[in-house]
């Protein structure tokens, strides 16, 4: 019999359809196609171009396709073109396409998490 903690967590995933008021947290990666009123924390976090955030949104890797109204604490962040922020980011380190938008405060801190174990 397998022990669950040797299994590797698929992650979780908000569709499309959903509407979210509330705030997320998960010790796991979370796909956010959903429009979330609240903060999210997750390890990890990919916000994909139909999904959006009105809250602020921790992670130690965040990728953003999609829209964020909020604040942003990131190890490493990633804006696609189709990316859209509004509100402070700050990171461990920084990648933006051409075409991303970002209105607000850019900040780099290090370390912004603790090496995980």
């Amino acid at each position: 019999m397998n022990n669950p903690t040797d299994q590797v967590a698929k992650p979780s995933i908000l569709a499309p359809d959903l509407e979210v008021i509330g705030n997320i947290t998960s010790t796991g990666d979370l796909i956010v196609e959903a429009k979330v009123m609240g903060n999210i924390t997750a390890n990890a976090i990919t916000l994909h171009q139909e999904g959006s955030v009105n809250g602020d949104i921790e992670a130690r890797q965040i990728t953003i396709n999609g829209i964020v109204n909020g604040n942003i604490v990131a190890g490493n962040v990633d804006i696609t073109e189709s990316g859209k922020i509004s509100g402070s980011l700050y990171y461990g380190s920084l990648a933006v396409d051409t075409g991303a938008t970002i209105d607000g405060e850019l900040k780099k801190v290090f370390p912004v998490f603790p090496p995980q174990e």
